[in-house]
């Protein structure tokens, strides 16, 4: 009878492929931000937009990854929602430019916008983020310009929920929601990004209102006491 053989392994760290993956990552989050034209996704925080178009910074491999996990699992759903000629749609309005992820419905014209979060609890009708909504609702308002009213779908996928086992364990999983959004006033939102583009457009910075304070704790151009016209002071 043989003799089993045992087999030496020798384990690198070299880190090659990794930093190869975030060198691609970093280049196709620069080639991104040097889109010309203001998008959607300016106007949904346009401080934070307007710093960032004014003082451009080198993305970092936290942000480049955090980058890679949304278009992976955004491009997963995607598929499975729309064929390929209805997922990142691009539509435009007044000097406006918005990527949908997804349209779909009988005419068309019934945008769904895929979210990826690493919230730890699940929110609900009366908590979802208004950012979620706000940018929704502008995609709605571009598709149907002369529209009073119109909807859209919004999926979230949480990356790792908590949730009590009855032995009173705490237990993670993914999950997934959607909802159906009615907007009611159509004219209000497309009036609003009228006026954010304005603001973004500006020599002076928008208010400060117009970014959520939690949005400082990671957010590169909150001045943090740097005395500096590229940073923000950010909320108190």
């Amino acid at each position: 009878m043989d003799k089993k053989q045992k087999c030496k392994i020798d384990v690198v760290s070299d880190g090659i492929v990794a930093s190869y993956v975030l060198d691609i990552l970093g280049k196709k989050q620069e080639d991104d931000r040097k889109r010309t034209g203001v998008h959607v996704s300016d106007l949904i925080f346009p401080r934070k937009a307007w710093y960032s178009l004014k003082y451009p910074q080198t993305p970092t491999d936290e942000e480049c990854l955090y980058f890679m996990i949304g278009r992976a699992h955004h491009g997963i759903m995607e598929s499975l929602i729309a064929t390929e000629q209805f997922r990142e749609v691009e539509v435009k309005w007044n000097g406006i430019t918005g990527t949908i992820d997804c349209l779909v419905g009988s005419d068309g014209l019934v945008p769904v916008e895929c979210k990826t979060t690493r919230s730890a609890t699940m929110y609900n009708v009366n908590t979802l983020p208004m950012h979620y909504l706000r940018q929704l609702g502008m995609y709605v308002a571009m598709l149907r310009p002369d529209d009073k009213e119109g909807y859209g779908t919004l999926l979230i996928l949480y990356l790792s929920i908590r949730d009590r086992e009855a032995d009173g364990r705490w237990h993670f999983a993914p999950l997934l929601q959607s909802y159906t959004v009615h907007f009611r006033n159509l004219d209000a939102i497309r009036g609003s990004m009228i006026f954010r583009k304005a603001m973004l457009e500006a020599p002076i910075p928008p208010p400060l209102d117009t970014c959520e304070a939690w949005l400082c704790r990671s957010c590169r151009y909150y001045s943090r006491g740097r005395k500096n016209s590229e940073y923000c002071e950010g909320h108190r």
